[in-house]
Formats: structure tokens, sequence, C-alpha cells
């Protein structure tokens, strides 16, 4: 399954996954490495021009769920539903930072 149709696959379940999980926050995780079900994930980075810098997040940068379809434009093969209790915004559209977040699903 590409990106793009894991997450036309959350689009059209956006309701049942947010009605599945008791965390406060539940997002759209895009990235190049495979998910492990249940995992903590590790704290992004900030990113200027396209380049990683040192700068660690308190979180990991996801999508939120209503606005999944934003996470098509995310690098990366693999797809994954993460929640957490705690975040922050981040800069790009419908980005949050998850601080804490478990891999919930993994859907490519």
């Amino acid at each position: 399954m590409t990106r793009n149709e894991a997450i036309e696959k959350i689009m059209e379940r956006i309701d049942e996954i947010k009605d599945s999980y008791d965390y406060g926050y539940i997002g759209v995780r895009v990235q190049e490495d495979e998910f492990v079900l249940g995992e903590i994930l590790n704290n992004s980075f900030v990113w200027i021009d396209g380049e990683m810098t040192d700068e660690e997040l308190n979180g990991t940068c996801a999508v939120k769920i209503d606005d999944a379809e934003l996470a098509k434009h995310y690098f990366g093969d693999h797809v994954a539903i993460i929640g957490g209790d705690s975040i922050e915004y981040g800069q790009d559209l419908g980005e949050i930072i998850i601080r804490d977040a478990e891999v919930l699903e993994v859907i490519a």
C-alpha cells in the first residue's frame, strides 16, 4: 500500500479511529523507517529550509487526525496512527508535536 493509499484509508476511518483510543490527541505520522506497534517514538527535530538541525522538539511530529489529508505532503513511505495526552502545535498546517507518542496502528 502506498503512502497516499494509507492516508485515504485513514480518512475513511477518522471517526472510528478517534473513538477507538483513550488518548487526548491522535495524529498521523509519516516517516522513512518502519513503525513497531506499541512503541514510544523518539522526539522529532527542528527542520530549517529542508535541513534537519540538532535542535530536538518536545515530542514527535504528526498531523492532527482531522487533517489527515495533509500527511500526503510528508516525506516517507511508512504511515502510522500515533497518540498521546500532551501536545504542542507545530509550525506546519495541521501539525502537532505529541509528547511520548505511542504507535497505535501501523497502516503502511
